[in-house]
This record gives C-alpha cells, structure tokens and sequence, in this order.
C-alpha cells in the first residue's frame, strides 16, 4: 500500500526513489501473483502455458523497463512519490495519484498500516 510521503517517509538521501506498479494479468485471469517474474524469465516453469501476443507484449515492455532502470535511463519516470510507472494489460504510463491511493488511505485511518501485510 501506498499513502503520501508525509505519512510513510519514503524517502532516502542517498538514492533517487521509483515506484513501478504492475497490474497485468494473464489471459481473463483477474489476478495472477508472479506473473511479471514468469514473463521476466520467459513464461518458463508453468506446465501448459501458451502465452498470448499480448503476454509477449507484457514482458517486452518489462524488460524494456527494467533495463532501462539498471543503465540509468529513467527520463520522464517521475521520483517517487509524487509519480508511478504503471505497467498495465497494454499500457505504460504515468500515473498520479498513485494506484489505490484511496484504498491506502483507507487502512491508514483504520490504522491497519502498523501491521505487516503480504500479498
């Protein structure tokens, strides 16, 4: 979960923060946890997988991030928190507020943020 920068102070005065978000899904699955470490590694692992053009479109666009990010590339990917990089069934793009900001917000006044949470 994400909450504004006053309240989780993100920050480092060390590095430079980015946040991407990934909110891709195989096929009309609504949510497939790891699914941007399968493509990351080529759809290998997963018995009977085929993966669509549209997959292959998700893990080009990965990569295409990512090594962007490794050799320092990252023009027009705003500083985390005021931006993040959404990586979407067939977008990329810029994104503010950040995704599920409202949801967030939502734990923090239940003050649920005090707990550790895995998803």
């Amino acid at each position: 979960a994400v909450v504004s920068t006053q309240s989780t102070g993100s920050t480092s005065v060390h590095h430079t923060l980015h946040r991407l978000y990934i909110s891709n899904s195989q096929h009309d699955s609504t949510a497939f946890h790891a699914w941007d470490t399968y493509a990351l590694f080529g759809f290998t692992g997963w018995p009977n997988l085929s993966p669509t053009s549209q997959d292959q479109e998700f893990r080009n666009s990965l990569i295409t991030i990512l090594r962007d990010f490794a050799n320092n590339r990252t023009e027009g990917w705003g500083v985390y928190p005021n931006t993040t990089l959404f990586l979407g069934n067939g977008e990329v793009e810029m994104r503010n507020p950040t995704p599920q900001e409202t949801q967030c917000n939502g734990l923090k006044e239940l003050e649920l943020l005090q707990y550790g949470w895995q998803n």
